[in-house]
């Protein structure tokens, strides 16, 4: 009610100014605020501050990351190089940058309670969504496709099977495959529930056709050389022979990379857990729309 009500104040008097990362910071505030509270006072002031911060921070530094840093990093590769060198980097060089983001998450999951766990695993969402429309983008015939697949189930293997501690250290979310379902729903009903953070402009409504209508980097349009349906969009909101520029069978081959190289926790569920998941799902959307818009974002948007 507190953040409804500042939501709407903001948004009648400073429009101008107001934006989401106003309302986050707002948001980070008052969570520390009532974490401090519920946990007896200043007594455990560094606990809490740790407990809700770290989480929330971590979340907001990758999400500039992908929204804002890797975009512009991507443009100046466009700005000084062809545009085919551009493409080949970005995509050989990502690995790079999600090995020190995911070292940075596992890091800081060391550093907060047990009980805040639960929470905290599921920023691996924002990670896989990000991951999984890099690999998207490329087009499954090619062999950049199947290097970040590569990648990624090696780095899986090592981390959920060799890493000792592996509770600890990792925790994947037992709920994480269940993106898979997210991806195949949002790309049949042609819906996704954000309609824009940061720079991204997603849609103008939920109704969105992200993941029909973008385009691979490597063919930016209709080619014979990567099998694809041309999806026209019209009044209604189902596509549910999943036509579109990325092809359907790409998603299918990343989910079953990503899923059976990754061990997940096995406890019984409780409410909690059922919002933590919810807070997951819109980290997945959230990371799956900036990397489907990397090429967009790098092109045409106002970076500087």
């Amino acid at each position: 009610m507190i953040l409804l009500a500042i939501d709407i104040l903001l948004t009648v008097y400073v429009l101008a100014v107001y934006n989401e990362y106003i309302y986050y910071g707002i948001y980070v505030i008052l969570t520390l605020i009532i974490a401090i509270i519920n946990n007896a006072g200043l007594n455990r002031t560094k606990e809490a501050l740790c407990n809700a911060l770290i989480p929330l921070m971590l979340i907001a530094f990758l999400y500039v990351c992908y929204s804002l840093f890797l975009p512009t990093l991507y443009n100046v590769y466009l700005n000084n190089l062809s545009s085919m060198s551009s493409i080949f980097l970005v995509v050989y060089a990502y690995p790079f940058f999600d090995l020190l983001f995911y070292g940075l998450t596992l890091f800081l999951g060391t550093k907060v309670e047990l009980s805040v766990k639960s929470f905290f695993a599921n920023i691996h969402f924002l990670m896989i969504g990000y991951g999984v429309g890099m690999i998207l983008i490329i087009g499954y015939t090619e062999v950049e496709f199947y290097y970040l697949i590569g990648y990624f189930i090696f780095k899986n293997i090592f981390v959920n099977w060799i890493v000792r501690n592996w509770e600890q250290v990792v925790s994947n979310p037992p709920c994480l495959p269940g993106w898979g379902i997210l991806y195949y729903v949002s790309y049949g009903l042609s819906f996704i529930p954000i309609i824009g953070v940061g720079k991204l402009v997603i849609a103008k409504s939920f109704m969105s056709y992200i993941f029909a209508k973008t385009s691979t980097i490597l063919y930016t349009y209709s080619n014979p050389l990567y099998p694809s349906n041309t999806f026209s969009a019209t009044s209604l909101t189902f596509n549910s022979s999943l036509n579109g520029n990325i092809y359907w069978l790409s998603g299918v081959i990343i989910w079953v990379a990503m899923t059976f190289t990754q061990r997940y926790d096995r406890k019984k569920p409780n409410l909690y857990d059922f919002f933590y998941a919810l807070c997951g799902i819109h980290l997945f959307y959230m990371g799956i729309a900036s990397s489907l818009s990397l090429y967009v974002l790098a092109s045409f948007a106002n970076l500087k």
